[in-house]
């Protein structure tokens, strides 16, 4: 049975190859990335383009409206960013503040624009993609600060969503 997938950050890495791969098998996708025109490869594929900035409250509107009633089954949440600050004087508020906005807030409010959406499909799954950085248990060097800290958060906000919509038949799962 074919299922329909939101996939952000879908413009090159792993989210453009989850995307090949979907579309490979047969699945309907939208592929979101910030850059529509720029993403050359992804708009190659047989696959809706829409653009989504997880870091913006406007564009992800957009895709809410967008997406009017369209069932969707599955969504993975891809879209990340780095922390260039490895170290406590390299690290800045800036930098900890956009880490978070794309890597745990983005993702957050992406589920929560696409629910009515993902409740009217058939799997119901919400897919967040995460680190092993993100452990806490793990983390014996420090470093990448807004990096390990945002995707801790991704985490947690995982966790609560699975636990508040696990009545309705959602899965939700934080991957690394």
């Amino acid at each position: 049975m074919l299922s329909t997938y939101l996939v952000t950050g879908a413009n090159r890495g792993l989210g453009l190859e989850f995307v090949r791969q979907l579309a490979a098998r047969g699945d309907r996708v939208i592929a979101g990335a910030r850059d529509v025109a720029g993403a050359g490869e992804l708009r190659a594929l047989p696959v809706r383009v829409v653009e989504l900035d997880v870091s913006s409250r406007a564009s992800i509107e957009r895709l809410s409206a967008g997406l009017g009633g369209e069932p969707l089954d599955v969504l993975i949440n891809n879209a990340g960013i780095s922390s260039t600050g490895k170290s406590l004087e390299q690290v800045g508020a800036e930098e900890l503040e956009r880490a978070f906005l794309v890597n745990s807030i983005g993702p957050m409010m992406v589920a929560k624009a696409a629910m009515a959406n993902l409740r009217a499909g058939r799997r119901r799954v919400i897919v967040n993609i995460s680190s092993q950085l993100a452990s806490i248990a793990n983390n014996t060097g420090g470093s990448s600060y807004g990096y390990r800290a945002s995707k801790a958060a991704l985490n947690m906000l995982t966790r609560s969503l699975g636990n508040e919509l696990r009545g309705e038949g959602f899965t939700c799962v934080a991957l690394h």
